[in-house]
């Protein structure tokens, strides 16, 4: 449901009807005979996708129908079920002290149960719906070839008064088992007692793969005369212990037509590869991985402008329908404008009274060679803003920016050297000598702000919106949303998640939130400035933080905790991890609100457990400022590539 506007972000289990913009690219993945892993931290959009294969989703959201037409359910039946709402944690609990076979077979039948108990569910709804077709008599004969089949493994004679005779009674016996398995937990029973009670499978997620099989070969989609598969969806997988994940590992690895599985995590497991079985991992020819955090960025660009006009077009039938007459689709660059940060500079410089903005101004004006006089400003297109990050450079460094009457594969090679990867660490080293605050705007900018997570970029565009106090017609249709009004929004909206980190449901909500204030604070430092006045411009925007887990002792293991939390919960963004270094940054969403790169960090530097739990542990903001500068002293002498040692004049 859109409330405020169509940009007020409303979290999927809070909405009466879901809107579904549903990428074709990053779909089509999902949607491939092969199980998936989505990988994802929050707000970037997984129960969205996995929601949208959703059986029940796709027989009762008119959006997604709309989208799907008759295709809906002509391929598969997708079930989907979100691993908190489920006794796992209990289930856990009561098989930690199981031996090795009871433990990972009641586990196994335990998560089996849930999806058996949502595929029956499917499969009868579907059918009274017309969505499906078969016979009473084939359904009883399928029954009664399971039961006899699976024995307790379905059905348990002491649990019910009458045997199944429906694909309804199997649900419900399926879900009688689980009930069973969680009041064994509940009352500390025996393990082997309830495994022989359950019975014991030949493989680990046998009786679900033999169940798709049988019910696969006899439905079909009403008109459709392909066989039919099976989507299993895990949502919120990181719920589960190491142990869970093996088991589900194992079934990904064990998988065959027609059931599979999409498993989604808010960060990638260390042990998603480790499977139950002696020597069998998984591969990656095993199961397909959809890294939301990491798709590009015209990809992201794509999905972030598909949602916003997808909320844009539900606000106008909501509305009165000829006020929003001709809406076109929602173009970043066109409301926003393209990337100048030179005209940002240029303000700031013209703002201040220093001799140093008077003299980099004169400068980058002589640079121009179109004869601009000082104080004057042209404004016609995107190239017309003085040259004043390339002049500040040369300045700097002594290094001449190519131009001129230069071959163009030598101008474009220094485009992609020194514009690509230094104009961001000119433009924040100029505005730290300016003494004030980057400003941030444009299209680019919003969407790297909004690193890769359309929760972050739906943000941003409602904090613009409040600022430019303008119509929604007006804000639409403007010719461009003044800069200023961007860069305040901007600003209000990284703030307000920096003071929303406590909502997120980490564990350690102060120690986490010193650690990111701390480590925002480090990043800016280490992008604006260095002792020697050129270092952090030679290896620009520095801020991806190595930190060694191989000692593997309580207070590394607390750091990485910390780390992980932050990032599950979108306040810093890990880039690698295995079990000997763990390498992150803050995420860019931060960036207005402690004054570093939209872009967020590309240069490393190493720091220290010591160095997270001491600013996790930091008494106040006072002494988190004086960490932070300390570990800057620090790390500013770290050796570093020179960006423009290849670079000829």
């Amino acid at each position: 449901m859109i409330s405020r506007s169509p940009f007020s972000d409303i979290r999927f289990e809070y909405e009466i009807r879901h809107l579904y913009y549903l990428q074709e690219d990053l779909y089509a993945t999902l949607q491939r005979t092969k199980p998936c892993f989505l990988i994802g931290s929050r707000g970037t959009g997984k129960t969205t996708l996995l929601k949208s294969l959703s059986w029940r989703e796709r027989l009762g959201n008119v959006g997604l129908k709309n989208q799907f037409g008759r295709r809906i359910f002509r391929d598969f039946i997708g079930v989907y079920i979100k691993l908190p709402d489920v006794q796992l944690d209990a289930i856990a609990f009561w098989l930690k002290s199981a031996e090795e076979i009871p433990k990972r077979a009641i586990y196994s039948r335990y998560l089996e149960l849930i999806q058996l108990q949502e595929m029956f569910d499917a499969v009868s709804e579907l059918e009274a719906a017309g969505e499906l077709q078969y016979t009473a008599t084939v359904e009883q004969d399928i029954v009664k070839s399971l039961i006899r089949d699976f024995g307790s493994e379905l059905y348990m004679r002491e649990l019910t008064t009458s045997p199944p005779v429906s694909f309804a009674d199997l649900s419900r016996s399926a879900r009688t088992l689980r009930r069973f398995i969680e009041k064994a937990s509940q009352h500390n029973a025996p393990h082997l007692d309830v495994l022989d009670a359950i019975g014991s499978p030949s493989q680990l997620c046998a009786l679900s793969r033999d169940v798709s099989k049988k019910l696969a070969g006899v439905i079909s989609p009403a008109g459709v005369s392909s066989e039919i598969f099976f989507k299993v969806c895990f949502d919120e997988a990181e719920t589960l212990d190491t142990f869970g994940v093996q088991i589900l590992a194992t079934w990904v690895r064990l998988s065959t037509r027609p059931l599979f599985h999409v498993i989604s995590f808010v960060s990638k497991p260390e042990s998603l590869s480790e499977t139950l079985l002696p020597n069998l991992t998984v591969q990656s020819a095993d199961v397909e991985v959809l890294d939301l955090d990491s798709i590009k960025d015209k990809q992201f660009r794509s999905f972030a402008e598909g949602v916003t006009t997808l909320r844009l077009r539900e606000f106008a039938r909501r509305s009165d329908k000829g006020t929003f007459e001709g809406l076109q689709p929602f173009d970043t660059e066109r409301i926003f404008g393209k990337l100048n940060l030179n005209f940002l500079l240029e303000d700031a410089l013209r703002e201040s009274v220093s001799p140093f903005a008077k003299s980099l101004l004169h400068e980058a004006s002589i640079r121009t060679g179109e004869g601009r006089k000082h104080g004057e400003r042209s404004r016609k297109g995107d190239d017309s803003a003085l040259p004043i990050y390339e002049t500040y450079l040369e300045m700097r460094t002594h290094r001449a920016v190519p131009g001129g009457d230069i071959p163009k594969w030598s101008k474009r090679r220094a485009a992609s050297q020194l514009t690509r990867k230094a104009m961001v660490g000119a433009y924040l080293s100029i505005m730290n000598d300016l003494h004030t605050m980057p400003k941030y705007a444009y299209a680019d900018m919003i969407l790297q702000l909004s690193d890769s997570c359309i929760r972050d970029f739906l943000n941003n565009l409602e904090y613009i919106y409040r600022d430019a106090n303008l119509s929604l017609l007006q804000f639409l249709g403007s010719t461009k949303i003044k800069p200023s009004v961007q860069s305040g929004g901007l600003l209000a909206a990284s703030k307000a998640k920096v003071r929303s980190l406590p909502t997120y449901g980490v564990n350690h909500p102060s120690c986490t939130a010193k650690l990111v204030s701390g480590l925002g604070k480090l990043t800016q430092l280490l992008q604006s400035q260095s002792k020697d006045g050129i270092r952090h411009l030679k290896s620009t925007e520095r801020g991806i933080f190595q930190l060694v887990t191989s000692s593997n002792t309580e207070s590394t293991r607390h750091a990485v905790t910390l780390i992980v939390d932050a990032a599950e919960a979108g306040f810093l963004k890990i880039l690698e991890s295995d079990e000997l270094l763990i390498r992150f940054r803050v995420h860019t969403s931060l960036a207005p609100a402690y004054g570093f790169s939209y872009r967020g960090a590309y240069y490393p530097v190493s720091i220290q457990t010591m160095d997270v739990l001491a600013l996790a542990d930091a008494a106040d903001d006072r002494e988190i400022n004086r960490l932070a500068a300390l570990l800057f002293d620090r790390l500013d002498g770290t050796l570093t590539d020179d960006l423009f040692s290849e670079v000829e004049n």
